[in-house]
Formats: structure tokens, C-alpha cells, sequence
């Protein structure tokens, strides 16, 4: 049996944070890559592949629930510019990866409802 990553521990700056279920993502930084064709004619071709360099960062989402204390958190680590640390781990250990020099991108909206939520995305290095 595998077990999906559904309940991943969240981590940023050392603390540990809470975040509304289902709403985690992550890219490893790994970026894109651009395809393209060649040919010498005669219906001969062959791919040409390159790395988008432009692309190679780290990307950690989740959103929160809109009580103060998780907007002054979303404060403090907007903040601390380049300067978060943000690690996923499972419950086993098995799974880890840590994003550093990781800052916020987006402008948060602060959804004030009792069901209210706000997205959190920050940008990274690569993680390892």
C-alpha cells in the first residue's frame, strides 16, 4: 500500500504552522523546459531541448484561516523578505524538503468572514 502526502508538516522559520487542509502545494524548482524542432527536410526532425534557467526556483502554497494571529505571522514573514526558511515533512521522516531564502510573492487578500481564508505563496531557491 502507498500512502498519499495528505498530512505533511508545515515549518517556517522553526515553527511549526497551521494551514487549512488540502490547500498545500509545492514545486522542487526544477523549472521548465522548452522543446523544439529541427530538420534537414525530408520529414527528418529531431528535438531540441533547453532549460528554462529563468524557472529554477522553489514554490511552497497553502492558505490560512483569517484569525489574527495567522495575518501578523503572514506580516512578520513578509517582513523578513528572502530571509524565511519554509520545510514540508510527512510524519515518517521520509519525506523532507527544506526552501530556503524564501519570500512571499503574492499580496494576501485577508478574506474577513467567519469562512474566510488567505493564500500564502513563497518563493525559494531549489529545495533540498
Amino acid at each position: 500500500m502507498v500512502n498519499a502526502l495528505a498530512d505533511v508538516y508545515l515549518t517556517i522559520n522553526n515553527l511549526a504552522t497551521m494551514y487549512s487542509p488540502n490547500s498545500l502545494s509545492f514545486n522542487d524548482g526544477r523549472g521548465e523546459r522548452v522543446v523544439r524542432t529541427q530538420t534537414i527536410g525530408g520529414g527528418m526532425s529531431e528535438i531540441v531541448v533547453s532549460d528554462n534557467i529563468e524557472t529554477h526556483y522553489g514554490k511552497v502554497k497553502f492558505q490560512m484561516r483569517n484569525d489574527l494571529e495567522n495575518i501578523e505571522k503572514a506580516l512578520a514573514w513578509r517582513d523578513n523578505g528572502s530571509g524565511n526558511v519554509v520545510v514540508l515533512t510527512n510524519r515518517t521522516g521520509t519525506f523532507n524538503l527544506t526552501f530556503k531564502q524564501a519570500i512571499i510573492v503574492n499580496n494576501p487578500d485577508y478574506e474577513l468572514s467567519s469562512e474566510g481564508n488567505f493564500e500564502i505563496e513563497f518563493h525559494s531557491s531549489i529545495p533540498v
